[in-house]
């Protein structure tokens, strides 16, 4: 799979990456940066939600989707224990290599995108950027899961 990786200052969240000049920087459109989000429910079910970073979650409409009544964000501890990230760098490739990657719901909400798309990588100061074609593809390599969700 073709990919490229970006060094960039730390950032934390897709409107740093905007104000930085990352679209720029790794030449995408802006709303080519990913947002990558640890979420759980009233149960302890983990799901990681990717979704494109200028788009606007519908938290209500996705649990439904699950078949969970609640969504909300997984604690600073867990996301730490579960994807060895803190906040604000949580990333689809955390999943790597990583024994609880059976327990985390991986979430797609990117919709049709042509072109790159970036993704955290190891931690908050490189971006890897693939063709967004692969992005199932690489769900399911990283988590092994039949069960893929997308929006």
């Amino acid at each position: 799979m073709p990919h490229r990786s970006v060094s960039h200052p730390p950032i934390y969240s897709v409107q740093d990456g905007i104000d930085l000049g990352l679209p720029e920087l790794m030449g995408v459109p802006m709303e080519h940066l990913v947002k990558n989000l640890l979420l759980q429910d009233t149960h302890g079910r983990l799901v990681l939600i990717v979704a494109l970073g200028d788009a606007r979650l519908d938290l209500k409409g996705i649990a439904h989707k699950l078949g969970c009544s609640r969504l909300s964000f997984a604690s600073p501890q867990t996301m730490t224990e579960v994807l060895g990230s803190e906040p604000g760098s949580a990333s689809l490739f955390d999943l790597l290599n990583n024994p609880h990657a059976q327990e985390v719901t991986v979430f797609l909400d990117c919709g049709e995108v042509d072109g790159d798309i970036g993704f955290p990588e190891d931690g908050n100061t490189r971006t890897i950027l693939f063709p967004a074609k692969f992005l199932p593809k690489v769900v399911d390599r990283l988590t092994n899961q039949t069960d893929r969700l997308s929006a």
